[in-house]
């Protein structure tokens, strides 16, 4: 193995060391990294005197990070983590710059199945992945796989990997061939000056979300659906403990309660309309039936104006999450006057929100909601100085984007979550009581 090659973790000592993690992010990846900071930095902290994450290296495909604690369950971590698409447990790294950086990684890739696989009498399976900005990763991961069969094979290991066209793993190819339980993804990080190593030991499971949003029994595409992976962003970035109670005062058909209920939280929610609640109580009946440890937490639904929220309705809630009122559904971008007045419709309604609830709530509440804003060719439409009025009502804008991500300047410190060819793209915004 080359000398250059830098070791950070051994396979035998992981839980005694700092442990390297690289996350692969999810398409809004600006939006990824600052909920998985937020997780991250709020888990390590509820150990007293352990260092907070540090960032080793960040791009719009992957974030590497140094914990001071080894996860302990990495998957049971990744299924609440809306933005995240993949855990890579790193264990080798090596520089860029070193010219013999393929030879390097090959022979650390081999070493490192040999140790997994050695004791193993029938066929193993494995792949490689690799994360690069390049556009052609194919011919790195053939000479890879090719090399590492051949040193395996030498060393009386029946191995196969399942790499198609020599392609990167997809989620669906290493669930469906149960790679992180019987096999082996060993996953390629490039960043600016390292290309770090690691295997892959949790991947977001795409058919459970899936499930939660194509299969609920009470879905209005009509009226936005918001995905439940940005519900669990949203309930990340306020940051609640564990043990909380959520609060969604537009609660629609649920997808936000639903979410805060599968991570442990106990929720209430309310609407104005007594139909989005029958819906609300109709989806959490189903998702109770699909996941029974959910059943002794508490849920309160009730009827209500989101502007006239009383004391009663708020006790004992931690935080308020929700998706309000977007305005109609848009198929094209509106005339300005239309959008001018449907957004002073809606900024009436939001600051009607705020101020009701600005003497009710105890200082540091957190409440972080979702606006809309209109995509206009590659910029965006913001209802204007909304921020800064809910501010006037005794609150603080809290910047979403952590400094340490080095993340690309937004006057309103907000992120957006849209998909392709959508009018209507989500603001998220995230405030605490002052």
């Amino acid at each position: 193995m080359d000398q250059k090659a830098k070791k950070i973790d051994t396979q035998q000592n992981v839980d005694t060391k700092i442990c390297t993690y690289s996350f692969v992010l999810g398409r809004k990846y600006m939006l990824s990294a600052t909920e998985l900071m937020s997780v991250l930095s709020n888990s390590q902290s509820e150990t007293k005197d352990v260092q907070q994450p540090e960032i080793l290296n960040f791009n719009q495909q992957a974030l590497t990070c140094k914990c001071a604690l080894p996860i302990p369950f990495p998957q049971k971590q990744l299924n609440n983590l809306g933005g995240t698409i993949k855990i890579v447990k790193i264990f080798n790294q090596v520089t860029k710059s070193n010219k013999d950086e393929v030879q390097s990684i090959g022979d650390i890739i081999n070493e490192y199945l040999l140790d997994k696989f050695q004791n193993i009498e029938h066929k193993v399976k494995y792949g490689i992945s690799v994360y690069s900005l390049a556009k052609k990763n194919e011919q790195n991961i053939k000479n890879l796989l090719k090399n590492s069969k051949k040193f395996l094979k030498s060393h009386n290991i029946n191995p196969r990997f399942i790499n198609k066209n020599f392609k990167s793993l997809s989620n669906v190819i290493i669930s469906k061939e149960k790679i992180i339980e019987k096999g082996a993804e060993i996953v390629l990080i490039y960043h600016q000056d390292h290309i770090y190593i690691g295997e892959t030991v949790a991947i977001q499971d795409f058919e459970s979300y899936s499930k939660r949003d194509y299969e609920k029994p009470e879905r209005d595409p009509k009226r936005g659906m918001l995905p439940p992976k940005i519900a669990q962003i949203m309930i990340n970035l306020a940051a609640p403990n564990p043990q909380a109670t959520i609060y969604d005062p537009f609660c629609g058909n649920g997808t936000i309660l639903m979410e805060a209920l599968l991570m442990g939280m106990n929720v209430k929610g309310s609407d104005l309309d007594p139909t989005s609640i029958k819906a609300t109580n109709k989806n959490i009946y189903w998702l109770k039936q699909q996941n029974p440890d959910i059943k002794n937490l508490k849920i309160d639904t009730f009827k209500k104006d989101a502007t006239q929220i009383s004391q009663t309705d708020i006790q004992d809630t931690n935080a308020i999450i929700a998706e309000t009122y977007l305005g109609p559904p848009l198929k094209k971008l509106p005339p300005s006057h239309v959008i001018k007045q449907t957004f002073h419709t809606l900024s009436t309604l939001y600051l009607n929100f705020f101020k009701n609830l600005s003497t009710l709530l105890p200082k540091g509440f957190p409440i972080v909601i979702a606006i809309p804003a209109y995509k206009s060719n590659n910029d965006y439409i913001y209802i204007e100085n909304l921020p800064q009025k809910i501010e006037q009502l005794g609150y603080k804008q809290e910047n979403l984007l952590p400094q340490t991500l080095n993340l690309p300047t937004n006057k309103r410190n907000s992120l957006i979550y849209d998909r392709k060819n959508q009018v209507v793209a989500r603001e998220i915004i995230k405030f605490k009581k002052i």
